[in-house]
């Protein structure tokens, strides 16, 4: 989340998505101002709003892992 303590989740998916071979990351906060811009900026996967999670958070993990069942 963008208010982690001591790093916050941008800063911290911007280190996860340097690394070689990074995982996916799919932020998921209750800062809809996260979207604008910060999930390409960071490398990010995508974003889900906290608001929206019930309806649009399985969706988008099953996009970015298509094999799942």
């Amino acid at each position: 989340d963008v208010s982690m303590p001591v790093m916050n989740g941008l800063e911290a998916t911007r280190r996860i998505k340097a690394q070689p071979a990074p995982p996916r990351v799919l932020l998921l906060s209750m800062h809809e101002i996260v979207a604008n811009g910060a999930v390409s900026a960071i490398n990010a996967d995508g974003f889900v709003a906290k608001s929206d999670a019930f309806v649009h958070l399985m969706p988008r993990i099953h996009s970015l892992f298509p094999d799942l069942p």
